[in-house]
Order: C-alpha cells, then structure tokens, then sequence
C-alpha cells in the first residue's frame, strides 16, 4: 500500500541457472514450458495490471485480481481474473463495479469458496468483503465495510483484518449469523495493517506498520508482538512443510516513501517468530550492493515440494531465490519486458503433476509463471523509467 516513483532502465540479459530439481515428464503444457511465460488471453493479449493472487478451491486453476481501470461510463472497477493451470490462458469472471480488489483467498469445502477484499472508489474508500461458490457469484459479504483489508484463511475459519481506526481489529466470518466477527488486535498501534497469514497450524500472523509483525494462536482473539517493533511488514509468508518458518519482508512506513531510516530487508524465524535473523538478498536488478539492508520486500511465497526453496520480489529490484532455507540467495532474472518489481508471488502444484511446480508473479506489467522445478532460461530487454503505483 505505497504510492511512489520507480525509474528503471534494465539492461539486456540472458541467463541460465541450474535446474532446481528434475523435472518429470509431464501433459500439462503450462509445466513443459521453458523459463517465464506470459498469462494471456485466447488471442495471446498479455493481462493487465494484477496486484493480487490466489490458487482456486480445487488448485486446479489460479484467480487475479486487478488494479481500478476507467470504463468507458467513467465508473472505477476492478476484474477478477481466473485461468486453468492446465494451460494459462486467462478469461474475465467477473467485474467488480466501484471497487478495487485488494486481497484474494479460497477455502475448499465451505460454503463460501472464493473470498475478495476491495477497496472503494468513492471519497472514504470503503468497500466490503465479497464471497461465492465461484468466480462469477461474488458479492457482499456481511455488513463489514472498510479500506485495505487483508485476508487469511485456515481449515476452520475466514480472517480479515481492518486497519480503520474506528472497526481496527481482526475479524471472522461467522456463517451462521452471516455476519464478521471482531477476534481481537484492534488495540494494536498502527496505521495500517499490511498483511496477514496463516500457517498450517492454523496460527495467523499480522505486520502492522511501524508496529512489527504479530502472532495469534487462538484465531485471532490474542496477538503477541514477535521480532522488532519498529519493522513495517510488507509481506509475509510460512512454509507450508514448516509452521516455525516464517519469511518477513520489510518496506516503508506509510506516508514515507524515500530513504528514511525505517529498517528494510529480508527476515526470517525457524522458531515460530520467537527469533528472527537478518537474511541477504545479493545483488539486485538495478544496484550493485548487497541488500540485506537496502531492499523493500514486496511479496514472499514458499516453494510447496522443495521445503528448502522460496522466491521474494524486491521492490526495484526484481527476484530472488533461494534453495538452501535462506541462507543464501541467488537474483532471478525477471521476464521479459517486466520491470524490477512484482506485487503478487504464488506456487501450485497442477494436480497430479508431483514434477512440475509453477511459480506465477503479478505486477503493474502483467503476470507470468513459470516451472520452478524445470530450468530457468530467462531474458529481459531495456525498458524506459515510467511511473508506478503499488499496492
């Protein structure tokens, strides 16, 4: 949730690197492909602008949602997007007339499968949470109504947490009264809450601005501050074969945008968030130094069949893997034509395709995926400094 500047000129670059772990002979054409492949249309029309990303209730298909466009009425909406894993070629379910959508989230088995937060374009931002059994019957959801809610799901219950200050807190969907719930953590100082996640123990973690990141183990009625109270938590992610592992990726407070003093970078926790240690990221797209302390982490996503792999996306400075728990990370060369910087990351596993993993990343420019488990031929082309805004 920054508004800001990004200039960059990207140099023309090939690279190969290693296969990451042998990829098995598959019929799923998205896994056969070589390095980054766009997300298009049945035309081969690349999306738009995405800024959030979640597997479908089955993992057999992937939803995006994207930023506002202008129709021609002048009404605000935002679309949200699905596509089979099968083979990536993307069709509108669904558009969302006055909202942006800001958070995505699916819970197999329920009532209510597919979850959308939004934001309003009218003067107070306001939006609610939408719900459906599908991504062409989303609406309302209760009576909630706010700006920036961030969502989570574990196998019992639906989460979303509201930054205004006058319904702060965490709140759960009740489906019997039909109605969210507040759990608690609306005494937390902050501005805004950035992001929450859940792990497969079903604890939730929340990254406040100016406030750190916190942990609840009792669906959200408590909340304990965990590592430094002065982090901004862009974004969080936990391993998915490892509830004590969690990524932290730290950015700008909000209303501040340039170099201030604010910590940044890479964190991570083996044991629950009861310790934290600074992790390097190497060499950035558009910058020599190393960036343990220097980059703004956007998204994280673990790797769901290498428990040792993940990728973070710096903001300016494209991606980074690692294969070895984070203990050192490696620069991926972005796709072709995308800018330095994704808001989105997401990993899955195509149904019966135990070889072929895909690593999709959303941003400004479009999304792309690739087959994490394959090998990485990757190319990106100069491209002129433009204007950016990010979720």
């Amino acid at each position: 949730m920054l508004i800001g500047c990004i200039g960059a000129a990207l140099l023309a670059i090939v690279a190969t690197q290693p296969r990451a772990a042998s990829a098995q002979t598959t019929g799923v054409p998205a896994c056969r492909a070589v390095g980054w492949q766009p997300v298009s249309d049945a035309s081969g029309n690349p999306m738009g602008s995405v800024s959030s990303l979640t597997g479908g209730p089955a993992m057999d298909r992937v939803y995006a949602g994207s930023r506002y466009v202008q129709d021609p009425n002048g009404q605000m909406r935002s679309t949200l997007y699905s596509w089979p894993l099968v083979n990536p070629v993307f069709q509108p379910e669904q558009a969302v007339n006055g909202f942006r959508i800001t958070d995505l989230a699916s819970t197999p088995g329920k009532a209510t499968t597919l979850w959308a937060s939004t934001l309003g374009a009218g003067d107070d931002f306001r939006g609610p949470v939408l719900g459906g059994t599908s991504g062409s019957d989303l609406t309302a959801r209760g009576q909630l109504r706010s700006w920036f809610m961030e969502l989570a799901v574990t196998d019992s219950n639906v989460f979303t947490a509201v930054s205004e200050a006058e319904d702060r807190g965490v709140y759960r969907w009740d489906e019997t009264t039909g109605q969210w719930q507040l759990m608690g953590a609306e005494g937390i100082d902050t501005t805004l809450f950035r992001v929450l996640q859940s792990g497969r123990d079903g604890r939730l973690w929340l990254g406040a601005d100016r406030s750190g990141v916190w942990r609840s183990a009792d669906d959200a009625a408590s909340w304990q501050p965990v590592g430094d109270r002065s982090w901004t938590p862009w974004s969080l992610a936990v391993s998915p074969s490892d509830a004590n592992m969690i990524l932290a990726g730290l950015g700008a407070p909000e209303g501040d945008t340039g170099v201030g003093g604010y910590p940044r970078g890479l964190r991570i926790s083996r044991d629950g968030g009861d310790s934290w240690q600074q992790l390097p990221l190497g060499h950035g797209q558009n910058r020599n130094d190393e960036l343990a302390n220097a980059a703004l982490v956007t998204a994280l996503a673990f790797s769901r069949s290498m428990p040792s792999s993940a990728v973070a996306a710096a903001w300016y400075d494209g991606l980074f893997v690692t294969h070895d728990g984070g203990a050192s990370w490696q620069y991926l060369p972005s796709p072709a034509g995308q800018r330095g910087y994704f808001e989105a990351l997401l990993t899955v596993i195509p149904p019966g395709e135990p070889g072929c993993e895909l690593l999709f990343a959303a941003g400004a420019n479009g999304t792309w995926y690739m087959n994490l488990r394959g090998e990485y031929h990757k190319a990106f082309v100069p491209l002129a400094a433009k204007r950016a805004v990010m979720k």
